[in-house]
């Protein structure tokens, strides 16, 4: 029996160990579905314990890798792409959270990207 055809799933490593700074991953699920996964920081910069989280928001791009480098401090920047995708949901210190976002039709064998940042005042 031959093999069938193959996929290939580039993707970037983080530090996800930096203090402060969500833990998550993202895999292609279907032809149309993403789904992603979060877990919330326990230390907070200068590693002292992190209390009152409120929420994830998670931010899903077709970039690559290289083009997703640019906005890790510019995430006014990112907000004004085009097509992106955001999902804000409830989360505490070490909580792991999920979700899914919707890929179009005409990015299949595109490159996306995947970005998480918690925060600690309530959702306006």
């Amino acid at each position: 029996m031959g093999f069938g055809p193959m996929n290939i799933i580039p993707k970037a490593t983080n530090d996800t160990t930096a203090p402060g700074v969500p833990a998550g991953d993202w895999q292609q699920v279907s032809n149309t579905k993403a789904a992603w996964q979060a877990t919330g920081p326990s230390v907070d910069a200068d590693n002292s314990p992190l209390t009152g989280l409120t929420f994830v928001q998670a931010i899903f791009a077709q970039m690559t890798a290289e083009e997703a480098e640019v906005f890790r401090n510019d995430p006014e920047g990112l907000l004004a792409v085009p097509g992106i995708q955001i999902q804000e949901v409830d989360i505490t210190e070490g909580q792991t959270v999920n979700g899914e976002f919707n890929i179009a039709a005409l990015a299949i064998g595109r490159d996306h990207a995947l970005f998480l940042r918690c925060a600690d005042h309530p959702r306006v």
